[in-house]
Formats: structure tokens, sequence, C-alpha cells
């Protein structure tokens, strides 16, 4: 005699539930995970709307958390309330709110940091390095530096790039000029006029007289 053992369809139905709940468990865990590389920036602090993508103009923006590890060439945005520290080695970058920067750890020389910030407010702590190795770049001006701390805002009418410790070498990337800025300096260039205004205490090196041996050629 047969006996023949009847499912109802709910039975059915969790029992398919499981089944796929652990497929996706076991995809997860056989899924590699993403090599962690050197040239990656660690998220020191992060609060308010902050979110990362792999690179510009790419990519799904990920809510950026701290003590995340993203990857070289990320664009880093943060909103009204954003607030983000992000380091490698001993170079550090803080990203005010309402800001879009790209961390970018080497170019194709592997020597050379450039930092592209689009829009927005960063300080940046940088250790000690070569000349003309670590860069910020912006729409209008790019700054060059040695070691030191400095913050640069780039704002739709202007961009200021203003020093607290060492010496940056600022250049306007229409006009060619440069000026070094030292602590207390500040130097701005307007949108709608090529050329640097340099603002703050003045220097022995005769301050905001632009010169045209650039040290990187603007581009």
């Amino acid at each position: 005699m047969t006996v023949t053992k009847r499912i109802s369809l709910p039975a059915l139905a969790r029992h398919g539930i499981f089944v796929a709940l652990a497929l996706l468990a076991l995809i997860a865990i056989q899924a590699p995970a993403r090599a962690v590389s050197e040239h990656d920036w660690t998220v020191l602090a992060s609060q308010g709307q902050t979110s990362w993508r792999t690179s510009q103009g790419e990519g799904t923006w990920q809510v950026l958390q701290a003590n995340l590890r993203v990857p070289d060439s990320s664009q880093i945005r943060t909103g009204s309330s954003g607030h983000a520290v992000v380091a490698r080695s001993l170079d550090r970058i803080e990203v005010h709110p309402d800001s879009q920067v790209v961390v970018t750890a080497r170019n194709s020389s592997g020597d050379t940091m450039e930092i592209y910030q689009n829009s927005g407010s960063a300080t940046y702590t940088v250790e000690k390095r070569p000349a003309g190795t670590f860069s910020v770049r912006t729409p209008y001006v790019i700054a060059v530096v040695k070691g030191t701390q400095f913050t640069v805002d780039v704002q739709e009418a202007h961009t200021t790039v203003s020093v607290t410790e060492g010496r940056v070498s600022v250049i306007d990337r229409r006009s060619g000029d440069t000026v070094d800025v030292t602590p207390g300096q500040s130097a701005r260039a307007m949108a709608a006029q090529a050329g640097l205004v340099v603002e703050g205490a003045p220097t022995s090196t005769a301050p905001g007289v632009p010169s045209k041996s650039a040290s990187l050629s603007p581009v």
C-alpha cells in the first residue's frame, strides 16, 4: 500500500524561500572580496550626508562609513550636513559640507598624488615630500605643496587657497601666473577673470607678485 504525503502550498512557499536564502548566502560567501591595496584611502570619520563611488562620473553612490577603505580614484561627496575625513599614510583630507573631491593616490609616474576638487571646501594635511609630488587641481587653480596644511575652497564665482602651515605654490590654470602662499595668506582666482590675488600678511619674498615660472604647467 502506497502512502502519498500531501504538502500544502504555504509549506512549499516557505521551503522555496529558505532555499533561495541559502543560495544567496552561499554566493555571498564564495564571492571574492575586493583586494586591499596600499593605495586605498581609509575613512577616519564620516558624519551626516556622505557618499562615495568608485570613479568620477561612473558607479553607484554608496554610503561612506567610518573605517571603510575606498579604492584609489574614488569620488567623495558630502551634503549640506556632511563631513568626512579620509587618510592615506600620513596624508589626510577633511572634506567639508557641500563638497566633491576625487582622491587619487598616484598617476602614471607612480610617485605623484593628485586630488581633483570639483566644488566646496576641503582641508589638506600633507606629509613632507619632494616638491611637485602633491597637488590639488580645481577648475581655476592648481595648488602644489611639499608638506603643509592648507584649505581649498571652490565656489562658482572664485577659488581660494588658504595656508595654515608650510608653503603652497598656487597656479592659475588660465594665465599660468604663480604665487607662493605662506601661513596667514590666501590666494584667490576669480571665475570672471584670469590671474591671482594674494591676501594676508606680507612675506619677505614679495608675495602677490605672480611669475610665469610655474612649477606645474596648467592643463
